[in-house]
């Protein structure tokens, strides 16, 4: 014979009620609880990572120059060396030349570049053919989040690294002075005895210059005035986070206006034999 279970109604008023089953709401439930906890876990973690990349010196400036720096690997895998400074035309001066960026883009990862028009090297990179190129690629040499009008639709931020002097890119090879982009000579990786993590190859300039696809000064400097950073050589950035330098192993690293010029001595020239301080 079976017994209702007996309620606290029914110990009090003496009837009987049927056992009603209480039902957990969804979200005390164990499975709800550790799915809400194990997504939020997740998205803690993928919020934190994004904000230590995002703080890092390639994080902060945009992954142009990291992938300036991989097509400039990848030419050297080719050609066992890195480009000029410049693109060499007959009865041309390094200011009328292509510069270094122009020879870089076929091994970049950027994609083909579209249209029928091809650079013309010997015509200097004014001319009215090669400034009828596309600009599909420009970004890549443009620091990010720079508000201030750029000079024309070919207007970069990016300038490879001459070395110590006025006069650094026009130094022969093995000069002591010399870093990694002359107007003519080009550096292989082995030749730079410093140590790729040691050299500088490319920095940003603190005013963008006229192309980035223009020879001479515009995309070659080297160091020949303190204060190094954000002074006379027009080397330096807007951003007050910091200056941007890709080093030869691709590495990229934030430099403060303030730091010592023996730093920038000893990163900006490839065979030079000083010590690195600390930065």
């Amino acid at each position: 014979m079976s017994h209702p279970v007996e309620t606290a109604d029914s110990a009090t008023t003496g009837r009987s009620e049927p056992a009603v089953a209480k039902t957990v709401p969804r979200y005390l439930r164990p499975a709800f609880l550790l799915t809400f906890f194990g997504v939020s876990l997740v998205l803690v973690l993928v919020l934190g990572l994004g904000n230590m990349i995002m703080n890092t010196p390639r994080g902060r400036f945009g992954g142009g120059i990291f992938s300036v720096a991989l097509a400039l690997h990848h030419y050297h895998d080719v050609f066992d060396t890195l480009p000029p400074g410049t693109v060499f035309a007959p009865g041309l001066s390094p200011e009328q030349r292509f510069s270094w960026a122009i020879l870089i883009e076929p091994y970049s990862g950027w994609g083909q570049r579209p249209g029928n028009v091809e650079p013309r090297p010997h015509e200097g990179w004014n001319s009215p053919h090669n400034l009828r190129l596309d600009t599909y690629s420009v970004v890549q040499y443009r620091e990010p989040e720079r508000d201030h009008e750029r000079l024309g639709i070919f207007s970069g931020d990016l300038v490879g690294i001459a070395g110590m002097g006025g006069d650094a890119a026009d130094l022969p090879e093995g000069h002591p002075r010399a870093g990694i982009f002359g107007y003519d000579r080009q550096t292989t990786f082995s030749s730079i005895t410093d140590g790729l993590s040691n050299t500088m190859m490319l920095s940003t300039l603190n005013v963008s210059n006229r192309s980035i696809y223009a020879g001479g000064r515009d995309t070659v400097r080297g160091f020949s005035q303190r204060p190094y950073l954000n002074g006379p050589d027009g080397i330096g950035s807007v951003d007050r986070r910091g200056i941007p330098i890709l080093l030869a192993d691709a590495a990229v690293r934030s430099l403060n206006s303030s730091v010592a010029p023996e730093v920038i001595e000893a990163l900006a020239t490839k065979a030079g034999g000083e010590m690195v301080p600390e930065y």
